[in-house]
């Protein structure tokens, strides 16, 4: 089975320009993309992600075009059939599938130009993101504990982000895999223009990576309870990482409209808070000052790696 790095391996992605794989899908080639469309990787599962990411990002790609929407209802075609495959949600496959497939209001508000998504796209949205974490929990963990909190991790930073009634657009393979390993992402906002992308973590490296934002939802859970003296609950699904656990039940009690005790609140508002400063903290000078900082930072790790 051919594989998607097998096809696109970094520093070959299918595209004539070096910074296709940093750029946003507006500025990439509508015939580059529509090459990729028909790739055949020997599983249906990665052949209907594949085609549904490249229909969302050919949308982005020709605003102009009057039948955007036909895409992204062949998209949503190609993500119904994963859902409905039968694959486990546990599935990372799966789960961006069910990811994009809620998120696709947002990218059909983008496609048709228009300069932020409206209130109601992003409740549509938050809705959506906070049943696939409902529908996540309820799957039997086919995975190391770490690994399942990290995927947990990006539902509830993405569900944060609505809360803080920002739009999070999901990294597409492009975009999370680019061959600028210091701009990997999984997801972004776009704020005047300018992307602030995000790395989430659970707990993530100590070190901050000046060209993404890095939301380590973990801690940012045990700082806002240790800052705010909240008081966490006895009954949580894990001993371990009690704060974490705290965060992913008030988040999953607010998705199923439960009344919410005050600290609970203040939780899920202080969180939502302090998305919304991380992304006012952050400052860009767009992509080719980006590629700049990656080609000094890129340099100075090759020098270590020699000198070691």
């Amino acid at each position: 089975m051919t594989t998607y790095d097998e096809l696109f391996p970094r520093g070959a992605d299918g595209f004539a320009h070096r910074e296709a794989s940093l750029a946003l899908a507006e500025n990439l080639s509508p015939s580059e993309l529509m090459e990729q469309l028909g790739l055949d990787f020997g599983d249906p599962i990665d052949n209907s992600l594949h085609a549904a990411w490249t229909l969302v990002e050919y949308a982005q790609a020709t605003p102009e075009h009057a039948g955007d929407s036909h895409y992204f209802g062949y998209a949503d075609r190609e993500l119904a059939a994963i859902t409905g495959s039968g694959i486990a949600l546990t599935d990372p496959r799966a789960l961006n599938a069910r990811l994009l497939q809620a998120s696709l209001p947002g990218f059909r508000s983008r496609a048709q130009h228009e300069t932020s998504v409206s209130s109601r796209a992003i409740d549509r949205v938050q809705a959506g993101i906070g049943q696939v974490l409902l529908d996540y929990l309820d799957t039997e963990p086919h995975a190391p504990y770490d690994e399942q909190l990290g995927r947990i991790s990006e539902i509830i930073a993405m569900y944060g982000v609505l809360l803080a009634r920002r739009f999070p657009f999901l990294s597409s393979p492009r975009e999370e895999r680019n061959r600028f390993v210091w701009d990997n992402h999984d997801s972004y906002v776009i704020d005047n223009g300018q992307r602030v992308p995000f790395s989430v973590k659970h707990v993530g490296p100590l070190e901050d990576n000046p060209l993404v934002v890095m939301l380590r939802v973990g801690v940012m859970a045990t700082e806002i309870i240790r800052d705010l003296h909240l008081r966490v609950p006895a009954d949580l699904r894990g001993a371990r990482d009690r704060g974490t656990w705290w965060l992913v039940d008030s988040v999953a009690r607010n998705v199923r409209r439960e009344v919410l005790e005050k600290d609970e609140i203040t939780l899920l508002t202080t969180f939502a808070q302090r998305i919304e400063q991380s992304i006012a903290d952050f400052r860009t000078a767009g992509y080719s000052q980006t590629s700049s900082d990656l080609g000094d930072l890129l340099l100075r790790q090759s020098r270590g790696q020699h000198s070691n």
